[in-house]
């Protein structure tokens, strides 16, 4: 897959130095991480939540009880489009809903953060970051795992070199999902898409997300103890970049494990293991720690969405690029479609190499 290079463009709505005012989609369970996020950080006004179902409201009220914001809640998006003034929005809706609302924020003129996964499918990918580039509007989709202190940390050693050059990597999401809509392919995906997409980003993320790759090969296999699910909830995958390097990527749905986020890297000079590392400059068979938070709770309280909210303000406030706005967040979205392709016809899915 060619390397896609960032684009730097003036976008419309420009906020340096004001509030931006914004509106949150789909008051669900992440939802209030988001509200929290807008409502700690004093350049954001929180003037909509837009609900879709009948539940909406109430959860909605709870959040105004907790976070104290005054937005008015809506139960028809285009009227809030039209009447709440928002310059953001964050869509916090069930997977399946993404897409719908994203491409209607952006098309409003709205500067959007879409939580993972960013679509359901290519053409839904394709018309997304088609339609952000036409509005000129600042995106960002919601990896959040990017930005736990521990992994922003490890990230800044391999940048500086600590390691030498990685030429191996691992990541593994393994979280068991419960509840209906989360279980079924047409409203939460694949396992892929539901969770499997916080991996394969983290190993882009780590071993150069601008590296082209070459090649993947995935395998999957269906529920083995669980009857609800109506799509393959076991996949791994290989990488192999253009490079040579290679990676491994693996998720399972139905994981009888406690919440389990594994990142394993090798490099030429030393390598990562969750939040352990080691260098030449330690003695052999020795690990140091690295400090801060690493992903290992399943509860979104404990993930850092007030940093990913507050990295968001900084780009709409520069009118600057994210680093995971729609088009550049699409180069996962495209290996996680390949991958599924892949599984799906026992076949690898190779890139023209640029």
């Amino acid at each position: 897959m060619p390397a896609r290079q960032r684009p730097r463009r003036s976008f419309r709505g420009q906020l340096a130095m004001s509030r931006t005012r914004v509106m949150v989609l789909g008051p669900g369970w992440v939802a209030g991480e988001h509200i929290k996020g807008y409502c700690r950080d004093p350049r954001a006004e929180l003037v909509a939540v837009v609900g879709f179902r009948p539940e909406d409201a109430a959860r909605c009220e709870a959040y105004r009880r907790e976070f104290g914001f005054a937005g008015r809640y809506y139960d028809n998006l285009p009227q809030a489009l039209a009447e709440s003034g928002a310059q953001a929005a964050s869509v916090c809706t069930i997977n399946h809903m993404h897409f719908a609302n994203a491409v209607a924020a952006a098309e409003a003129g709205l500067h959007v953060f879409c939580e993972k996964p960013l679509a359901l499918t290519e053409e839904q990918l394709d018309t997304l970051v088609e339609t952000a580039a036409r509005r000129q509007v600042v995106t960002h989709v919601g990896h959040v795992v990017r930005w736990y202190s521990a992994i922003a940390a490890l990230k800044r050693k391999v940048e500086a070199g600590l390691f030498g050059r990685l030429y191996y990597g691992e990541a593994d999401y393994f979280h068991q999902y419960l509840g209906d809509w989360k279980t079924k392919a047409a409203t939460g995906g694949s396992t892929w898409l539901m969770g499997g997409i916080h991996a394969l980003d983290l190993l882009l993320h780590f071993m150069g997300y601008d590296a082209p790759v070459a090649e993947v090969y995935g395998v999957w296999q269906p529920a083995q103890w669980r009857t609800d699910f109506d799509y393959e909830t076991a996949s791994c995958a290989i990488l192999r970049f253009a490079d040579g390097r290679i990676g491994k990527v693996a998720t399972d749905a139905e994981s009888n494990l406690p919440y389990t986020f594994r990142l394993h890297l090798h490099g030429t000079k030393g390598g990562i293991h969750q939040a352990l590392y080691h260098t030449h400059d330690l003695p052999p068979k020795q690990w140091a720690r690295q400090e801060g938070h690493y992903p290992d709770d399943w509860h979104v309280a404990e993930h850092p969405f007030p940093a990913e909210i507050s990295y968001f303000l900084d780009c709409i406030q520069r009118g600057s690029d994210s680093e995971l706005s729609f088009a550049r967040a699409a180069k996962a979205y495209h290996l996680l479609f390949a991958i599924e392709r892949s599984a799906r016809t026992g076949r690898p899915v190779k890139f023209a190499r640029n």
